[in-house]
């Protein structure tokens, strides 16, 4: 009895999730609540699997992994290797990928790196983004953290036998392999569509950011802020005490009270908090009347909720 009930409730989490528009934590969160209801786990289970050494790691590398997508030298190293031969390029930028992706999650340094390379003007984004795919993938069999199964199933085997999968068990086949692969995507890179656009429209809209009088970026030019290699979007005008700076030289210092202008692809404007002291002018001033025609407001919006 207890199978079938186990059978069914996880029948039920997986048509949930191919079917509705339901959040995939919410509906686990109400099947583990169901197994619990049911008997078929008890709650000292559930808080010991919550606490699981393996998970919380992986919720670690998570976190790190936002933070990934916020280093700017990241997007400069990835913009500067983009600019040799196609061979060389996607030598350095796997060795990159790979490299990161053995210790980070490697989703977090595919969608860093995609935004830089799919408008580089020197190679075709067709030629160079999936080779990178594959080298985060390949990157990630070099350690235990590397590959998000692996530090389950290591906890697991640690709960039962009381030591875990080592950290570098897998580096010895993994990176014959590894290195394998990176051969071969640079033989086959060639071979790959040369297509320049991948046809799926990006929309691009304004973001308005404003300079807090505590900010770091006072006193400096545009370039050294780094503001001139963001990838996705754009410095396109400064408004300064009624004033309207456009266009924004690369020399031009940033005052308390800026309020930036950026254009470009809107689903990339978290790339604009890491700066210090730079906030969402519509988190308290509200957003620009002025020439504002349209307003899309993403998952995960920073004004969402205020």
């Amino acid at each position: 009895m207890e199978s079938l009930l186990i059978a069914l409730i996880v029948a039920t989490l997986i048509i949930a999730l191919i079917f509705s528009r339901l959040a995939p934590a919410l509906l686990f969160t109400v099947a583990m609540a169901a197994c619990v209801l049911v008997g078929t786990i008890n709650m000292q289970t559930v808080m010991t699997k919550a606490t699981n050494e393996g998970l919380v790691t992986l919720l670690l590398l998570l976190m790190v992994s936002v933070g990934l997508e916020r280093l700017p030298w990241l997007l400069a190293i990835s913009s500067r290797a983009v600019k040799g031969s196609l061979p060389r390029t996607l030598l350095s930028l796997s060795g990159m990928t790979m490299l990161f992706s053995a210790f980070v999650n490697n989703t977090a340094v595919v969608a860093t790196l995609a935004g830089t390379l799919r408008k580089n003007p020197h190679h075709a984004a067709s030629q160079i983004l999936l080779p990178i795919s594959y080298a985060a993938i390949l990157g990630g069999t070099l350690t235990l953290i590397g590959t998000s199964t692996n530090l389950i199933v290591s906890s697991f085997l640690e709960d039962i036998t009381g030591e875990g999968i080592p950290f570098f068990a897998f580096l010895p086949v993994a990176l014959p392999a590894a290195l394998a692969g990176l051969a071969a995507m640079l033989v086959m890179a060639r071979v790959l569509p040369r297509a320049t656009r991948d046809g799926a429209p990006v929309n691009e809209f304004l973001v308005e950011m404003v300079v807090a009088d505590d900010s770091r970026m006072i006193g400096k030019s545009v370039k050294a802020n780094g503001l001139r290699d963001l990838g996705e979007l754009f410095l396109v005008e400064i408004a300064r005490q009624g004033r309207l700076l456009t266009p924004v030289s690369p020399d031009e210092q940033l005052e308390a009270g800026d309020r930036l202008i950026f254009s470009g692809d809107v689903s990339k404007v978290g790339i604009l908090e890491r700066f210090h002291g730079l906030r969402s002018f519509a988190i308290d001033e509200g957003l620009l009347g002025t020439n504002l025609t349209e307003v899309v407001l993403l998952p995960g919006s920073v004004v969402i909720g205020r």
